[in-house]
Protein backbone atom coordinates (compact mmCIF):
# COMPACT_ATOMS: atom_id res chain seq x y z
CA UNK A 1 0.00 0.00 0.00
CA UNK A 2 1.67 3.65 -0.83
CA UNK A 3 0.87 6.10 1.02
CA UNK A 4 2.38 9.12 -1.79
CA UNK A 5 -0.03 11.05 -3.15
CA UNK A 6 0.95 14.10 -6.36
CA UNK A 7 1.27 17.66 -5.42
CA UNK A 8 -1.51 19.85 -5.69
CA UNK A 9 -2.15 21.86 -8.79
CA UNK A 10 -2.43 24.66 -6.81
CA UNK A 11 0.28 24.55 -4.53
CA UNK A 12 2.50 26.54 -6.68
CA UNK A 13 5.20 24.03 -6.50
CA UNK A 14 6.38 22.87 -10.26
CA UNK A 15 6.85 19.00 -10.99
CA UNK A 16 10.38 19.49 -10.85
CA UNK A 17 10.57 21.96 -7.20
CA UNK A 18 13.62 21.64 -5.04
CA UNK A 19 12.30 21.97 -1.27
CA UNK A 20 14.56 23.53 1.24
CA UNK A 21 13.16 21.56 4.15
CA UNK A 22 16.07 23.06 6.74
CA UNK A 23 14.18 26.16 7.73
CA UNK A 24 10.80 24.55 8.07
CA UNK A 25 8.61 23.60 11.06
CA UNK A 26 5.61 21.92 12.24
CA UNK A 27 2.80 23.23 14.52
CA UNK A 28 -1.00 22.16 15.43
CA UNK A 29 -3.46 24.80 15.71
CA UNK A 30 -6.34 23.23 16.88
CA UNK A 31 -7.18 20.17 14.93
CA UNK A 32 -5.04 21.40 11.91
CA UNK A 33 -1.22 20.41 10.98
CA UNK A 34 0.94 23.66 9.79
CA UNK A 35 3.94 23.16 7.47
CA UNK A 36 5.48 27.21 7.57
CA UNK A 37 9.21 28.42 7.17
CA UNK A 38 10.44 28.58 11.09
CA UNK A 39 11.08 32.84 12.07
CA UNK A 40 7.89 33.48 9.60
CA UNK A 41 5.46 36.10 11.16
CA UNK A 42 2.24 33.80 12.87
CA UNK A 43 -0.67 33.44 10.56
CA UNK A 44 -3.92 34.91 11.69
CA UNK A 45 -6.10 31.96 13.15
CA UNK A 46 -8.52 30.37 10.13
CA UNK A 47 -12.06 30.85 11.85
CA UNK A 48 -13.36 27.58 13.57
CA UNK A 49 -15.17 25.43 11.38
CA UNK A 50 -19.12 25.21 12.08
CA UNK A 51 -18.80 21.37 11.84
CA UNK A 52 -15.97 18.87 13.53
CA UNK A 53 -13.58 18.09 10.46
CA UNK A 54 -14.22 14.22 9.60
CA UNK A 55 -9.98 13.88 9.60
CA UNK A 56 -8.05 13.17 12.94
CA UNK A 57 -5.02 15.00 12.75
CA UNK A 58 -3.08 12.26 12.75
CA UNK A 59 -4.13 12.03 9.25
CA UNK A 60 -3.28 15.01 8.24
CA UNK A 61 0.45 14.56 9.55
CA UNK A 62 0.39 11.36 7.45
CA UNK A 63 -0.50 13.47 4.39
CA UNK A 64 2.13 15.70 5.05
CA UNK A 65 4.78 12.97 5.85
CA UNK A 66 3.50 11.25 2.05
CA UNK A 67 3.44 15.14 0.17
CA UNK A 68 7.22 15.16 1.64
CA UNK A 69 8.22 11.15 0.60
CA UNK A 70 6.99 12.19 -2.96
CA UNK A 71 8.87 15.42 -2.96
CA UNK A 72 12.30 13.49 -1.88
CA UNK A 73 11.83 10.69 -4.32
CA UNK A 74 11.19 12.91 -7.12
CA UNK A 75 14.15 14.57 -6.41
CA UNK A 76 16.15 11.60 -6.15
CA UNK A 77 14.53 10.44 -9.72
CA UNK A 78 16.21 13.69 -10.80
CA UNK A 79 19.30 13.28 -9.27
CA UNK A 80 19.43 9.54 -10.70
CA UNK A 81 18.96 11.07 -14.24
CA UNK A 82 21.35 13.76 -14.26
CA UNK A 83 23.99 11.26 -12.28
CA UNK A 84 23.12 8.79 -15.74
CA UNK A 85 24.27 12.03 -17.79
CA UNK A 86 27.30 13.44 -16.19
CA UNK A 87 28.68 9.84 -16.56
CA UNK A 88 27.78 9.61 -20.04
CA UNK A 89 29.43 12.83 -20.67
CA UNK A 90 32.41 11.65 -18.49
CA UNK A 91 33.04 8.01 -20.91
CA UNK A 92 32.61 10.17 -23.89
CA UNK A 93 35.62 12.69 -22.55
CA UNK A 94 37.75 9.92 -21.47
CA UNK A 95 37.34 7.97 -25.38
CA UNK A 96 37.93 11.19 -26.86
CA UNK A 97 41.16 11.73 -24.22
CA UNK A 98 42.65 8.18 -25.17
CA UNK A 99 41.79 8.80 -28.53
CA UNK A 100 43.79 11.99 -28.82
CA UNK A 101 46.62 10.30 -26.55
CA UNK A 102 47.00 7.46 -29.47
CA UNK A 103 47.33 10.37 -32.37
CA UNK A 104 49.98 11.79 -30.29
CA UNK A 105 51.68 8.25 -29.53
CA UNK A 106 51.61 8.04 -33.42
CA UNK A 107 53.08 11.67 -33.84
CA UNK A 108 55.86 11.29 -31.45
CA UNK A 109 57.01 7.90 -33.23
CA UNK A 110 56.78 9.60 -36.38
CA UNK A 111 58.73 12.81 -35.03
CA UNK A 112 61.57 10.00 -33.53
CA UNK A 113 61.27 8.51 -37.24
CA UNK A 114 62.12 11.83 -38.61
CA UNK A 115 64.77 12.49 -36.25
CA UNK A 116 66.75 9.49 -37.08
CA UNK A 117 66.49 10.14 -40.92
CA UNK A 118 67.52 13.45 -40.27
CA UNK A 119 70.70 12.27 -38.53
CA UNK A 120 71.66 9.50 -41.37
CA UNK A 121 71.39 12.19 -43.80
CA UNK A 122 73.51 14.64 -42.35
CA UNK A 123 76.08 11.66 -41.53
CA UNK A 124 76.01 10.98 -45.43
CA UNK A 125 75.84 14.76 -46.39
CA UNK A 126 79.26 14.60 -43.79
CA UNK A 127 80.95 11.44 -45.46
CA UNK A 128 79.94 13.04 -48.92
CA UNK A 129 81.96 16.33 -48.15
CA UNK A 130 85.27 14.38 -46.61
CA UNK A 131 85.52 12.70 -49.86
CA UNK A 132 85.19 15.68 -51.83
CA UNK A 133 87.41 17.70 -49.76
CA UNK A 134 90.09 14.37 -49.32
CA UNK A 135 89.83 13.77 -53.61
CA UNK A 136 90.87 17.16 -54.49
Amino acid sequence: MSWTKPFEKDSGLSNNAIIDTRNIGVRVAGDEIICEEVGSPEPTPAPAPAEPAPEKPTSKLVDELDRIEATWLEQLGHIKHNAGIIEAKIKACTVALRQDMARLDLLAEQARKEAARGVKVAKHFANSLDQIKGGR
